[in-house]
């Protein structure tokens, strides 16, 4: 189990074949914490779980098999299972991130089109919504917060 905090990278996993070629690298996370700190950085609270580049009004540019050129965003899909939560580490009333402890380190998240990606013929891409998943990778600093 490790907490999650400014600098820790998060992998954006889309399933193929959607391709989101600007999330190929892992992207890092920005915690919002004002109170709570891992290694003298900001901890990343509820709402810090996906990082700036992603967040709205954020669009990112996607293809999907023959269709290309496409935009969308990605949301979170539903709410964090407890488990991803410390539930006595808080800042701001809100509860701080973690990986293990039951939770897997997986974060389902849905890829919204904005703008469709069209196929050779100019048909565009029909499919609206697409899961797609995102795993937080361990920190180089591991710290251990009361459960």
């Amino acid at each position: 189990m490790f907490a999650i905090y400014t600098g820790c990278l998060i992998q954006i996993i889309p399933m193929p074949p959607l391709v989101l070629p600007s999330l190929v690298a892992p992207q890092s996370l920005t915690g919002k914490a004002t109170k709570t700190q891992v290694g003298s950085v900001p901890a990343c609270l509820e709402g810090d779980e996906l990082p700036l580049t992603v967040k709205m009004p954020c669009t990112v540019p996607y293809m999907f098999g023959p269709f290309v050129g496409g935009m969308g965003h990605i949301e979170l899909m539903g709410p964090k299972l407890p488990s991803d939560f410390y539930t006595k580490a808080t800042s701001s009333n809100k509860k701080m991130l973690r990986v293990g402890g039951g939770g897997s380190g997986m974060c389902p998240l849905m890829f919204c089109v904005d703008v469709p990606a069209m196929n050779p013929a100019g048909v565009p891409d029909p499919m609206m919504k697409k899961p797609i998943n995102a795993q937080y990778l361990p920190p180089p600093l591991m710290v251990q917060a009361p459960a």
